[in-house]
């Protein structure tokens, strides 16, 4: 996913889409900083680094 999407800044999910029955899955998604996280995480073997660089 890192080498074929390049969004500047961060993506956020809109907080009307959440409230106290529905609360957010995912955290506020930066793409340069995923790529660092995704470079640290490598050589750690974690099974998806996606997942846990975005799961909350």
């Amino acid at each position: 996913m890192g080498l074929f999407s390049c969004i500047s800044g961060t993506v956020n999910i809109p907080e009307e889409f959440a409230d106290d029955t529905w609360r957010l899955r995912y955290k506020p998604f930066n793409h340069f900083e995923y790529l660092r996280f995704n470079s640290e995480a490598e050589p750690k073997g974690l099974p998806s680094t996606l997942k846990d660089y975005c799961g909350m």
